[in-house]
């Protein structure tokens, strides 16, 4: 058991640390726009003008629901080539981890963070760690984004959902249309 337990725990370190990698690519500025700046480089004998280059005030907001996606879609491509569905998405507390069939956290704070549960096809083989643990695909994955520091602190992988019935229980089946008799 304490053997699984490290494989799962360096299993998400090593998601997240390959979500936060992408996060990185994603917003890092494209390097080649650097030759087409006009204006010199402020020195200590230049004058920097913000008239004519000023700097950016606003910064991208995260996006958690884009993070997870690019991340999975990364980590985790689709078997059939179909985007996953997210079936929840909520705020967690540390305290409903257990509840949710999720462990127990190992953390001293509680970040703001979000639970998505996705539904696919998802091919586990780029990962040594699953395949130890006899997962070449799975229809669910878990995740648990700490907002503050916009990276995964839970992944879970579920074959068929038989582990995870807690949280299926709590999505909302998509309403049917009624038929009206007359």
């Amino acid at each position: 058991m304490n053997q699984r337990v490290h494989s799962i725990l360096g299993f998400v370190f090593l998601v997240g640390v390959i979500i936060l990698a992408i996060l990185i690519l994603q917003t890092a500025p494209n390097l080649s726009s650097i030759s087409s700046l006009n204006s010199p480089i402020p020195t200590a004998t230049t004058q920097w003008d913000p008239l004519k280059s000023p700097i950016p005030t606003s910064v991208e907001p995260f996006d958690p629901e884009k993070f997870v996606m690019a991340g999975v879609a990364e980590a985790f491509p689709s078997v059939d080539g179909t985007q996953p569905e997210i079936l929840l998405r909520r705020k967690i507390t540390a305290a409903e981890f257990p509840q949710l069939g999720l462990g127990q956290p190992h953390w001293n704070s509680e970040p703001p963070m979000e639970l998505f549960l996705l539904k696919g096809n998802f091919d586990t083989t780029k990962f040594g760690l699953s395949n130890k643990a006899g997962l070449t695909a799975v229809k669910y994955i878990v995740l648990v984004i700490d907002l503050t520091t916009r990276s995964a602190t839970y992944t879970g992988l579920s074959k068929n959902g038989e582990d995870i019935k807690t949280l299926l229980s709590l999505v909302t089946p998509e309403p049917q249309p009624t038929q009206v008799t007359r």
